[in-house]
């Protein structure tokens, strides 16, 4: 953090006081009072605190001004001048298992932007149109944002305006995951100092991180492995944030990795 910092009023009248006995010592007065209940300590005491409210004020504008110590709207516009700016929520999707009420063979019609409803009121649609079974899996994604819309698999779904000849309800036959809140001030002004820490350009490893973390909202970091197939490649491992039963950030075996890939270098 920036360490600003200023005298407090107490000082600031001794140094006042200091000041004026030594102009008394110059003019020949040996002896000047300038103990508590002068008036010069009174006047002293006064200006103090003047002092004091305007370096506190400057201390504050000085630390709304530096990226480790900026708050709130400064450090949102002095992320804006890098190019950043708080990622927005994001809703989860996934997949959902048709369930019909004809013949199981038979194909259904289910347009894409059908809605859906889980148990809590939170708004799904579905993205693809196409002709589907009984059984087949259909995708969607959250309308609503946040975390609230990650369903675990076997949740189940209610059609809002139900697909003819489908049944009212389907499943998830995997977890719906990548529902988000929108992004801290702190995960913001992480970004922010890593940006500036490791500036992206030219290809180079922060700029491949930069891409990758900007690739979506579900992204929260993104490591780069230079070399990891052999020369001119490199690999990019990205992870989502961790939820309220992962903390980790181990690849093998995490359940939040989201993807890896190599590239040319």
């Amino acid at each position: 953090m920036a360490i600003l910092s200023t005298k407090s009023p107490d000082q600031i009248r001794d140094d006042i006081l200091r000041t004026y006995k030594a102009e008394l010592y110059r003019r020949g007065i040996t002896n000047p009072n300038t103990s508590w209940g002068t008036q010069i300590y009174i006047k002293a005491t006064a200006i103090a605190n003047q002092i004091y409210i305007a370096s506190q004020n400057a201390v504050i504008e000085g630390e709304s001004l530096m990226p480790d110590s900026a708050q709130d709207a400064d450090l949102e516009r002095f992320a804006a001048n890098y190019g950043l700016s708080l990622k927005p929520a994001s809703g989860s999707s996934g997949l959902v298992t048709l369930s019909t009420t004809i013949v199981p063979t038979t194909t259904i019609l289910v347009s894409s932007n059908n809605e859906l409803q889980d148990q809590n009121g939170l708004n799904y649609k579905t993205t693809t149109t196409g002709f589907y079974k009984d059984g087949d899996k259909i995708e969607i994604a959250a309308v609503d944002t946040g975390t609230g819309t990650n369903l675990s698999a076997g949740s189940v779904l209610r059609w809002t305006s139900i697909p003819p000849f489908a049944s009212p309800t389907v499943t998830t036959p995997f977890a719906l995951v990548g529902g988000l809140e929108k992004e801290t001030l702190e995960g913001l002004r992480t970004r922010l100092l890593n940006k500036l820490a490791n500036s992206p350009g030219g290809g180079n490893w922060a700029h491949v991180v930069q891409a990758a973390e900007e690739a979506s909202p579900e992204v929260q970091k993104a490591f780069c492995y230079p070399a990891c197939n052999g020369p001119s490649t490199c690999g990019v491992a990205i992870v989502s944030p961790p939820t309220d039963s992962f903390k980790g950030r181990d690849f093998v075996g995490n359940p939040e990795v989201l993807d890896m890939h190599v590239i040319p270098n």
